[in-house]
């Protein structure tokens, strides 16, 4: 499933769609809606220009994330995806036990 998320910076001067590709139990959580906002706004942070293909995903990841400076974004993404992969085991776990 594809969503983009959309980010406008406060004074209108720059705004970030970024698409992310995922399944569709991850985009309806509110920790999705969160990573996908912190990565627009790091990304309009960075003021990448007008014509910026992917944000040159491999300069992206190796960058310090502007929320949390003691990371990168890819560190960041790490943890994103190991918090989801324990909240879809938990829901797994707990339709398991209502269905058996």
């Amino acid at each position: 499933m594809k969503y983009i998320e959309s980010y406008v910076h406060h004074d209108h001067q720059i705004g970030v769609l970024v698409e992310f590709e995922s399944d569709s139990f991850t985009v309806r959580t509110p920790e999705f809606r969160e990573y996908s906002n912190d990565i627009a706004m790091h990304i309009a942070a960075q003021n990448p220009g007008t014509n910026y293909e992917k944000f040159q995903e491999v300069v992206l990841m190796d960058q310090m994330f502007v929320k949390y400076d003691a990371i990168t974004v890819r560190e960041y993404t790490k943890m994103f995806e190991k918090n989801m992969r324990a909240k879809v085991s938990e829901c797994c776990w707990l339709l398991s036990e209502m269905w058996f």
